[in-house]
Parts: C-alpha cells; sequence; structure tokens
C-alpha cells in the first residue's frame, strides 16, 4: 500500500513538473506568409482538344494564421496559368479561403490537407472571342511542410480546382503541383 502511495505522488511530481516544459515546446498561434510556384494540369482546357497544350505555370502568394499546432485558416491568391492551342488561350486566376489540418501537430515535418472554396477570374482570347467569366467552387489540396527553423519552412502540396470558367468560355477543372517557403511572425 505505501508503495502504491509512493508511486501515485511520485507520478504526480513529474507531471507537475513536465508541463512547463511541454508548454515552452508548444508554439504560441501566429501569423505566417508565402509564396509558391509550380505547375497547373487544365481539364479539358482547350475549346477543341487538337493539339492543346493544357499545363500552364502556377504562382500562388498566401498568408494565415495557425490557430493551434493542428489547425490553420489560410487565404490565397494563385496564378492559374493558361491552356492554349493554335487558334485559342485560356487563362485564369483564382482567390481562394482555406482551413488546415496538419498531422502530426507540434512536428518538424508534417503532413497536411486543406478544404475551402474558391473565387475565379477566367479570360479567353482568340477563337474563344476575349470573353471572361468569374465563377466560385471548391477546393481540395493535400501537402507536405518541412520546418527548417522556427520560422522558415518549404511546402509541397497538390491542389484541385472545380469547374473553373464557364458560360461563354470552357469549363476546366484544374490540378496546381507546387513547391515554396513560408515565414512565421512570432
Amino acid at each position: 500500500m505505501k508503495a502504491s502511495k509512493l508511486l501515485h505522488v511520485t507520478a504526480l511530481a513529474a507531471g507537475v513538473l513536465a508541463a512547463p516544459v511541454c508548454a515552452q515546446e508548444m508554439p504560441p498561434n501566429h501569423f505566417y506568409a508565402g509564396a509558391s510556384g509550380g505547375k497547373t494540369y487544365w481539364h479539358p482546357g482547350c475549346a477543341t482538344a487538337q493539339d492543346c497544350i493544357n499545363s500552364g505555370n502556377a504562382l500562388r502568394v498566401f498568408g494565415g494564421y495557425h490557430i493551434n499546432d493542428t489547425f490553420a485558416a489560410e487565404i490565397a491568391y494563385t496564378n492559374l496559368g493558361r491552356a492554349h492551342d493554335a487558334s485559342s488561350q485560356l487563362k485564369a486566376r483564382a482567390w481562394e479561403a482555406v482551413g488546415l489540418a496538419f498531422w502530426p501537430p507540434n512536428s518538424a515535418l508534417t503532413v497536411y490537407g486543406k478544404f475551402g472554396v474558391f473565387y475565379s477570374r477566367s479570360e479567353g482570347s482568340g477563337s474563344l472571342g476575349g470573353g471572361s467569366e468569374t465563377n466560385s467552387g471548391p477546393t481540395l489540396g493535400a501537402g507536405l511542410e518541412a520546418d527548417f527553423t522556427r520560422h522558415l519552412a518549404v511546402r509541397a502540396e497538390v491542389q484541385h480546382y472545380w469547374h473553373v470558367g464557364g458560360g461563354t468560355l470552357p469549363k476546366s477543372s484544374i490540378n496546381a503541383m507546387t513547391g515554396g517557403v513560408l515565414w512565421r511572425f512570432y
């Protein structure tokens, strides 16, 4: 019985003494900003399937707020590049608001998923007649984030945008594969 009480007291003391150490390891809530670049793939892309080049370059700037070690909220502006053939060109850009979930939390290398909404503007030229369309829809993505320092991290991700365009322009789903850096403000 005395050994059992001694074990309970020891466990309680260890927990009380370890609490400040654990609290020091957990980062505070913080803002971050970053940029990334990569490739986009449009499906179907062009108005005609003949000689369509449905891949382009992507450029994204983003900012966010880590709510805790597991969740963050992020806004971004993404240039989704262009798809083109001999007679037409289609280009798009999007604003987005997404939520992110990280696993494992509080780790130097994490996997994350993101889900949210986008608002896009598409413009056509050539045989598409110079039309432009705006629309919105869901976006979904996943990636890897690696911390180099407390402030600096790199990301690699893939993200999907459903049904960009439409109306007078071809409607396309776009996949963006990007890599980039982010800076945390503490």
